[in-house]
């Protein structure tokens, strides 16, 4: 009897369902291994806390009169570097490596939002806000879109404030896809469903 088939196997071989569970299997992280994979309630104040350990309140340093609230002055220690100084060293924002990006490659912007799957206006609300901040699955989508490689990728989606994470199946199905130089979002998409994954994005979009 034939197992069961999954939307996946209609891909290219390289991308089966077995493929990928075994991708997956091969480089995910799991809680107890790493940790910047910890659930935030094992963390408090930067102290790692065992599993079913209860919270306890945080200590509080108390300082003299005299000293609270006070701000470090420049040249207190050798390597201060005033808030300014580390303020202008800012670099591109999401929307301005966006831009770029699509510039070096020659993309025009209804190339890129029908890739990703995104509406006009979408896209356009993007472009016209410097500071605009994506969700995770749309920057991937403008990632995949823009054909980046892995460390383009991690680049891209830090601008946004995302990783791809090594403790997330989905965001590992993203890895093995962007390794293997294939960027179309439907199959992505496909093949995140057929894991039980949510897809990137789920926008209508409208031409």
């Amino acid at each position: 009897m034939r197992g069961k088939m999954y939307m996946t196997d209609a891909l290219d071989p390289a991308f089966s369902y077995k493929e990928i569970e075994e991708y997956i299997d091969s480089h995910i992280v799991y809680d107890e291994e790493a940790d910047e994979c910890l659930h935030d309630n094992h963390l408090e104040d930067g102290l790692l806390l065992k599993e079913g350990e209860p919270l306890s309140p945080p200590i509080v340093f108390r300082e003299s009169s005299s000293s609270y609230g006070a701000r470090p002055k420049a040249g207190s220690h050798p390597h201060f570097r005033s808030l300014n100084h580390v303020l202008d060293e800012i670099e591109e924002s999401f929307q301005e490596r966006l831009i770029r990006l699509a510039n070096e490659r020659d993309l025009s912007n209804a190339e890129i939002y029908k890739r990703a799957n995104l509406s006009k206006q979408h896209f356009s609300k993007i472009l016209r806000n410097k500071d605009y901040r994506p969700q995770k699955g749309t920057a991937i989508a403008l990632a995949l879109a823009l054909h980046l490689n892995l460390d383009e990728t991690r680049d891209f989606l830090a601008r946004a404030g995302y990783a791809l994470s090594p403790c997330s199946r989905r965001d590992l199905i993203v890895r093995y896809f962007i390794e293997h130089e294939y960027y179309d979002l439907d199959e992505v998409n496909i093949t995140l469903y057929d894991h039980g994954e949510e897809p990137l994005n789920k926008e209508v979009r409208c031409e």
